[in-house]
Protein backbone atom coordinates (compact mmCIF):
# COMPACT_ATOMS: atom_id res chain seq x y z
CA UNK A 1 0.00 0.00 0.00
CA UNK A 2 1.44 3.31 -0.78
CA UNK A 3 1.10 7.12 0.71
CA UNK A 4 0.91 9.98 -0.98
CA UNK A 5 2.00 12.69 0.78
CA UNK A 6 0.47 16.32 0.15
CA UNK A 7 2.01 19.49 0.90
CA UNK A 8 -0.91 21.20 2.08
CA UNK A 9 0.75 24.65 1.70
CA UNK A 10 1.16 24.65 -2.11
CA UNK A 11 -2.50 22.94 -2.36
CA UNK A 12 -3.82 25.64 -1.26
CA UNK A 13 -1.85 28.33 -2.92
CA UNK A 14 -2.37 26.73 -6.52
CA UNK A 15 -6.26 26.24 -5.57
CA UNK A 16 -6.04 30.30 -4.75
CA UNK A 17 -4.23 31.15 -8.01
CA UNK A 18 -6.72 28.63 -10.33
CA UNK A 19 -10.16 30.02 -8.51
CA UNK A 20 -8.71 33.68 -9.21
CA UNK A 21 -8.07 33.21 -12.34
CA UNK A 22 -11.00 31.10 -13.18
CA UNK A 23 -13.24 33.34 -11.17
CA UNK A 24 -12.38 36.05 -14.05
CA UNK A 25 -13.06 34.03 -17.40
CA UNK A 26 -16.09 31.43 -16.10
CA UNK A 27 -19.18 33.79 -15.73
CA UNK A 28 -22.20 31.12 -14.09
CA UNK A 29 -24.59 30.25 -16.50
CA UNK A 30 -27.41 31.61 -14.28
CA UNK A 31 -25.94 34.72 -14.59
CA UNK A 32 -25.67 34.53 -18.56
CA UNK A 33 -29.21 33.47 -19.12
CA UNK A 34 -30.31 36.73 -17.07
CA UNK A 35 -28.30 38.79 -19.63
CA UNK A 36 -29.60 37.27 -21.90
CA UNK A 37 -33.55 37.37 -20.85
CA UNK A 38 -32.79 40.81 -20.60
CA UNK A 39 -31.67 41.65 -23.81
CA UNK A 40 -34.44 40.20 -25.17
CA UNK A 41 -36.80 42.52 -23.09
CA UNK A 42 -35.00 45.45 -23.62
CA UNK A 43 -36.94 48.13 -25.71
CA UNK A 44 -34.66 51.15 -25.43
CA UNK A 45 -32.17 51.58 -28.34
CA UNK A 46 -29.01 52.35 -26.13
CA UNK A 47 -29.97 49.49 -23.26
CA UNK A 48 -30.31 46.88 -26.32
CA UNK A 49 -26.85 47.95 -27.59
CA UNK A 50 -25.15 47.72 -24.07
CA UNK A 51 -26.54 44.19 -23.31
CA UNK A 52 -25.90 42.48 -26.41
CA UNK A 53 -22.24 43.94 -25.77
CA UNK A 54 -22.21 42.25 -22.63
CA UNK A 55 -23.26 38.93 -24.07
CA UNK A 56 -20.83 39.22 -26.75
CA UNK A 57 -18.16 39.87 -24.81
CA UNK A 58 -18.50 36.95 -22.64
CA UNK A 59 -19.07 35.09 -25.58
CA UNK A 60 -15.64 36.20 -27.03
CA UNK A 61 -14.08 34.96 -23.50
CA UNK A 62 -14.94 31.74 -23.98
CA UNK A 63 -13.93 31.28 -27.39
CA UNK A 64 -10.33 32.94 -26.82
CA UNK A 65 -10.38 31.35 -23.19
CA UNK A 66 -9.74 34.88 -21.77
CA UNK A 67 -10.75 37.28 -19.30
CA UNK A 68 -13.92 38.70 -19.37
CA UNK A 69 -13.20 42.11 -18.02
CA UNK A 70 -9.93 43.43 -17.91
CA UNK A 71 -10.71 45.02 -14.59
CA UNK A 72 -9.55 41.62 -12.14
CA UNK A 73 -10.93 43.21 -9.12
CA UNK A 74 -9.65 42.35 -5.67
CA UNK A 75 -9.22 39.03 -4.58
CA UNK A 76 -11.63 38.00 -1.99
CA UNK A 77 -11.54 34.74 -0.60
CA UNK A 78 -14.28 33.04 1.43
CA UNK A 79 -12.89 30.35 3.74
CA UNK A 80 -14.65 27.55 5.82
CA UNK A 81 -11.69 25.44 7.45
CA UNK A 82 -12.45 22.93 9.94
CA UNK A 83 -11.34 23.18 13.41
CA UNK A 84 -9.36 19.64 12.68
CA UNK A 85 -7.69 21.13 9.44
CA UNK A 86 -4.01 20.42 9.25
CA UNK A 87 -3.29 24.08 7.92
CA UNK A 88 -3.24 26.88 10.71
CA UNK A 89 -5.33 29.99 9.27
CA UNK A 90 -1.98 31.89 9.31
CA UNK A 91 -0.49 29.07 6.87
CA UNK A 92 -4.17 29.44 4.90
CA UNK A 93 -3.76 32.87 4.93
CA UNK A 94 -0.10 32.81 3.25
CA UNK A 95 -1.34 30.03 1.17
CA UNK A 96 -4.02 32.51 -0.64
CA UNK A 97 -1.70 35.37 -0.62
CA UNK A 98 1.28 33.59 -2.44
CA UNK A 99 -1.57 32.04 -4.67
CA UNK A 100 -2.76 35.46 -5.76
CA UNK A 101 0.37 37.18 -6.68
CA UNK A 102 0.95 33.60 -8.34
CA UNK A 103 -1.88 34.09 -10.63
CA UNK A 104 -1.02 37.46 -11.11
CA UNK A 105 2.06 36.99 -12.54
CA UNK A 106 1.50 34.04 -14.75
CA UNK A 107 -1.79 34.26 -16.34
CA UNK A 108 -0.69 37.67 -16.55
CA UNK A 109 -3.44 40.26 -14.28
CA UNK A 110 -3.55 43.61 -14.47
CA UNK A 111 -2.07 44.38 -10.93
CA UNK A 112 -4.54 46.65 -8.78
CA UNK A 113 -3.79 47.20 -5.35
CA UNK A 114 -1.88 50.74 -4.40
CA UNK A 115 -1.28 52.28 -0.79
CA UNK A 116 -4.20 53.94 0.62
CA UNK A 117 -2.56 57.19 1.30
CA UNK A 118 0.71 56.86 -1.22
CA UNK A 119 -1.30 55.27 -3.91
CA UNK A 120 2.05 53.19 -5.15
CA UNK A 121 1.51 49.83 -6.34
CA UNK A 122 1.78 47.55 -3.58
CA UNK A 123 2.55 44.58 -5.59
CA UNK A 124 0.60 41.74 -8.09
CA UNK A 125 -2.96 42.40 -6.64
CA UNK A 126 -1.53 41.75 -2.89
CA UNK A 127 -0.32 44.19 -0.20
CA UNK A 128 -1.70 45.31 3.55
CA UNK A 129 -5.09 42.70 4.14
CA UNK A 130 -5.00 41.87 0.49
CA UNK A 131 -6.12 39.82 -0.74
CA UNK A 132 -9.47 39.87 1.42
CA UNK A 133 -10.13 37.03 3.29
CA UNK A 134 -13.51 35.96 5.07
CA UNK A 135 -13.51 32.75 7.49
CA UNK A 136 -15.92 30.47 8.69
CA UNK A 137 -14.61 28.20 11.37
CA UNK A 138 -16.32 24.68 11.23
CA UNK A 139 -16.54 22.42 14.27
CA UNK A 140 -15.96 18.81 14.31
CA UNK A 141 -14.85 18.70 10.73
CA UNK A 142 -11.57 18.74 9.04
CA UNK A 143 -11.75 20.23 5.71
CA UNK A 144 -11.43 23.34 3.94
CA UNK A 145 -13.53 24.91 1.69
CA UNK A 146 -11.93 28.08 -0.36
CA UNK A 147 -14.52 30.32 -2.77
CA UNK A 148 -13.30 33.55 -4.83
CA UNK A 149 -15.33 35.93 -5.59
CA UNK A 150 -13.21 38.99 -7.05
CA UNK A 151 -14.71 42.48 -6.38
CA UNK A 152 -14.25 45.37 -9.25
CA UNK A 153 -14.46 48.63 -8.17
CA UNK A 154 -15.94 49.97 -11.26
CA UNK A 155 -19.17 51.00 -9.68
CA UNK A 156 -17.52 52.49 -6.96
CA UNK A 157 -16.17 55.39 -9.38
CA UNK A 158 -19.31 57.10 -9.95
CA UNK A 159 -21.08 56.39 -6.42
CA UNK A 160 -22.03 59.27 -4.28
CA UNK A 161 -21.10 58.73 -0.11
CA UNK A 162 -23.35 60.79 2.43
CA UNK A 163 -22.62 59.97 6.60
CA UNK A 164 -26.21 60.09 7.86
CA UNK A 165 -26.99 60.21 11.88
CA UNK A 166 -29.32 58.15 13.60
CA UNK A 167 -32.47 60.30 13.32
CA UNK A 168 -32.24 60.38 9.83
CA UNK A 169 -33.65 56.50 10.04
CA UNK A 170 -34.07 54.48 7.00
CA UNK A 171 -36.49 57.24 5.46
CA UNK A 172 -33.42 59.84 4.81
CA UNK A 173 -31.19 56.94 3.72
CA UNK A 174 -33.76 56.26 0.79
CA UNK A 175 -34.40 59.93 0.45
CA UNK A 176 -30.92 60.34 -0.28
CA UNK A 177 -30.72 57.22 -2.66
CA UNK A 178 -33.58 58.85 -4.39
CA UNK A 179 -32.09 62.43 -4.77
CA UNK A 180 -28.71 60.92 -5.79
CA UNK A 181 -30.73 59.20 -8.98
CA UNK A 182 -32.69 62.34 -10.15
CA UNK A 183 -30.02 64.68 -9.72
CA UNK A 184 -26.54 63.28 -9.66
CA UNK A 185 -25.25 67.02 -10.17
CA UNK A 186 -26.48 68.35 -7.23
CA UNK A 187 -23.61 67.73 -5.31
CA UNK A 188 -19.63 67.27 -6.83
CA UNK A 189 -16.91 66.99 -5.80
CA UNK A 190 -14.13 69.45 -6.22
CA UNK A 191 -12.11 68.24 -8.88
CA UNK A 192 -14.92 65.89 -10.37
CA UNK A 193 -16.73 66.66 -13.63
CA UNK A 194 -20.31 67.21 -13.82
CA UNK A 195 -23.15 64.75 -16.15
CA UNK A 196 -20.87 61.61 -15.57
CA UNK A 197 -24.64 59.96 -14.29
CA UNK A 198 -27.66 61.22 -16.26
CA UNK A 199 -29.59 63.68 -15.00
CA UNK A 200 -32.67 62.55 -17.04
CA UNK A 201 -34.19 59.64 -14.59
CA UNK A 202 -36.64 62.01 -12.45
CA UNK A 203 -38.44 62.76 -16.27
CA UNK A 204 -37.57 59.00 -17.89
CA UNK A 205 -39.11 57.06 -14.78
CA UNK A 206 -42.02 56.89 -13.07
CA UNK A 207 -43.22 57.67 -9.23
CA UNK A 208 -43.53 53.56 -9.29
CA UNK A 209 -40.54 53.34 -10.85
CA UNK A 210 -38.69 55.21 -8.51
CA UNK A 211 -39.92 53.99 -5.88
CA UNK A 212 -39.03 50.44 -6.88
CA UNK A 213 -35.62 51.43 -7.59
CA UNK A 214 -34.82 53.08 -4.45
CA UNK A 215 -36.51 49.78 -2.62
CA UNK A 216 -34.40 47.75 -4.29
CA UNK A 217 -31.20 49.62 -3.83
CA UNK A 218 -32.06 50.20 0.02
CA UNK A 219 -32.55 46.43 0.68
CA UNK A 220 -30.76 45.04 3.60
CA UNK A 221 -28.33 42.20 2.22
CA UNK A 222 -26.08 39.74 4.10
Amino acid sequence: MSTTIVDLDEAVLEAAAHLYVWALKDIPQDLRDALAAARDRETSVTGIRVLETIVRNVEIADEQKNLVCQDTGIAVYYCRVGEHFPLHPARIYEALYDGTERATVEHPLRSNTVHTLTRENTGQNVGHRVPIVHWEFVPDWDGLDVKCVPKGSGSENMSFLKMCVPADGVKGIKQFVLESIVDPNKEITSGFQPNVMPATFGESLSDKQLADLVAFLTEPSG
